[in-house]
């Protein structure tokens, strides 16, 4: 039986559907996870090459560039399913060499991968070249879990693999603000993280609370409550935590904004504000979606599918999805730094 899987990933819609498939294997294998992924060197491009003599602060948060962002969310995934888990990225040009070293150095015992297959072109790694080269050279066994051009992602699947990952996404902001939390009344006020602090909850305020639980309420449950009458009360508690949770994160900006040297009050807004989002988490991931699974028909998550692909639109607040993914990446940048979050 495997003990340590190697998990490479990269940034497409193909790579979430891996995260819980990997998730799955390890936990029926009791197994531990590390999950991998290679960052292209931007330092061999004429532009990067510019750019580390222009700005060496710009260069370096471009140098890592959303590779923090995918380790992350998986690690928050494998933790909240309770498998234990490892993340490592690697700058190379070359992902399959990569994986393959990655693969000895760690120790693992089986390359868990996903193909894209022919045909899909150099913006993903995990194309059907890769995945021969990796199988050429390997040290150990690899499993191929799915190839998506032989079995292409359903509506169904792309929206809940979505709505998934941004569940991922606001759990390792909010423990990452647990984490912080924690310190709080250990230091003074000018040695805390308080400009950590403010960027999550910009970032809270933005993303969950002015794009993500609208077009939940906008079409999931509004689709849900079409198809299936009985699932009012659940739908509605739901939305009431949607509510709830509004309202602690404003509590935390206003004790963030305080100008006062005690943050024991801050401390426990935040503490309060975490442990309501992964209770909301939980219940959303354990009955709302399951339901959703079972009772939506394909032009219902065709619907879905096509509200949370859209995430540039201006109705939701002052950021961008641009502006979004950036400011998220400096968190998961941040947290990488300061050690990985632990979701409940």
């Amino acid at each position: 039986m495997f003990k340590h899987l190697l998990a490479p990933l990269d940034d497409t819609p193909l790579s979430i559907a891996h995260i819980r498939s990997t998730i799955e294997l390890a936990r029926a294998m009791g197994a531990r996870i590390t999950f991998f992924h290679a960052h292209p060197d931007l330092s061999s491009t004429g532009d990067g090459a510019l750019l580390m003599v222009v700005d060496p602060a710009l260069y370096s948060e471009a140098a890592c560039g959303e590779r923090n962002v995918v380790l992350v969310k998986a690690a928050a995934a494998a933790k909240a399913a309770g498998v234990p888990c490892d993340t490592l990225a690697r700058t190379s040009n070359h992902p399959a060499s990569a994986i393959v070293e990655a693969a000895k150095a760690q120790g693992c015992d089986l390359i868990v991968m996903a193909s894209h297959g022919p045909g899909s072109g150099w913006s993903s790694w995990l194309h059907d070249s890769q995945t021969e080269r990796v199988l050429r050279h390997a040290p150990v066994a690899l499993l191929v879990t799915r190839v998506e051009s032989e079995r292409p992602l359903s509506s169904r699947e792309r929206a809940l693999n979505i709505i998934g990952d941004e569940h991922r996404s606001i759990a390792v902001v909010a423990g990452a603000m647990r984490d912080i939390a924690k310190d709080l009344t250990r230091v003074r006020r000018e040695d805390a993280e308080l400009a950590s602090l403010a960027g999550m909850v910009s970032y809270l305020r933005g993303f969950p609370e002015k794009v993500h639980h609208p077009k939940e309420e906008a079409h999931l449950h509004r689709l849900m409550r079409s198809r299936h009458p009985s699932c009012e009360r659940l739908l509605a508690e739901v939305e009431s935590q949607h509510d709830t949770e509004r309202r602690l994160i404003d509590q935390v900006g206003t004790r963030l904004a305080a100008d006062d040297d005690r943050l024991d009050d801050l401390q426990e807004a935040v503490l309060r504000f975490a442990e309501h989002v992964f209770a909301h988490l939980s219940l959303e991931e354990t009955q709302v979606l399951p339901l959703a699974a079972r009772c939506l028909g394909d032009d219902d998550w065709a619907e879905v599918l096509h509200a949370f692909l859209d995430n540039d639109d201006s109705r939701f607040g002052n950021l961008s999805s641009l502006e979004l993914r950036r400011l998220f990446a400096r968190i998961a940048n941040a947290i990488t730094v300061r050690g990985a979050p632990h979701p409940a």
